[in-house]
């Protein structure tokens, strides 16, 4: 059996197009499970202390004092401002 051109070259059109899906199905899984990990840090308002919270998450809870804050309410620190005391 043997190809002939315009047979071969929708074969390895088929082929790259396939591999390139697999690709990008690959590369936003791994980014969908690398953005469940993501860890931030927050202050707590009762407090005062600096905590780190697995994302997504609705709350989290203080591990000083036990108070649970919203997610959405808290300030989040950025990299500047993190006290690691």
């Amino acid at each position: 059996m043997i190809l002939d051109i315009p047979e071969l070259l929708h074969l390895y059109l088929f082929v790259f197009l396939v591999v390139i899906a697999l690709a990008w199905i690959l590369f936003l899984r791994n980014r969908y499970r690398s953005q469940m990990s993501i860890r931030r840090f927050f202050t707590c308002e009762t407090c005062g202390k600096t905590m780190t919270v697995e994302l997504p998450r609705a709350w989290a809870r203080c591990p000083a004092c036990g108070a649970r804050h919203d997610l959405i309410n808290l300030k989040e620190i950025t990299h500047g401002n993190v006290d690691r005391t």
